[in-house]
């Protein structure tokens, strides 16, 4: 989807729950030990996706009370997400595999809710989020559906084995 097009609730719900169901059917509990040449495993990507959605959900609320953040959070700018991926990585290196799925599942349930609750015009006029300059379409789709599906082609290698892992 090009990021000019608007983009309707009913879509933004039915892409989430399409592609997080597609992670569901690609993990099924495979892959937990196998690592990529960046040394991620499939939870690690799974703990990944659901912290950003986490994210999303904290700042999205954070806004709604006023609060103007310049980055995903405080401390954080957003040319910076290297560095808070890097630490978030280091924090959920020992992550069990469940309660990534808890993390990811709660996540995802609290977006659906918020995404629920927006209307066409909240996601697709740059007006509704003034601090964000640009429309909340943007950070939606690059912090859940886009965002997993960028991840997604990794995760399923990881549970299949397919990585060539030298």
């Amino acid at each position: 989807m090009p990021q000019d097009d608007a983009l309707s609730g009913d879509e933004c719900l039915r892409r989430l729950r399409e592609v997080s169901d597609a992670l569901r059917e690609a993990l099924g509990g495979a892959g937990w030990e196998r690592r990529d040449p960046d040394g991620m495993n499939a939870k690690d990507y799974l703990a990944h996706v659901g912290r950003w959605q986490a994210r999303l959900v904290r700042w999205w609320m954070a806004g709604l009370s006023g609060e103007r953040r310049a980055g995903p959070e405080p401390g954080y700018t957003f040319e910076q997400d290297d560095a808070l991926n890097e630490r978030d990585m280091d924090a959920d290196r020992d992550l069990p595999a469940d309660e990534a799925w808890r993390r990811f599942d709660q996540s995802l349930d609290a977006l659906l809710g918020l995404i629920a609750g927006l209307s066409d015009e909240d996601l697709n006029d740059e007006a509704r989020a003034p601090w964000l300059g640009f429309p909340l379409r943007y950070v939606i789709a690059n912090n859940t559906f886009g965002h997993i599906a960028e991840h997604l082609p990794a995760m399923r290698a990881l549970a299949r084995g397919a990585l060539d892992l030298g």
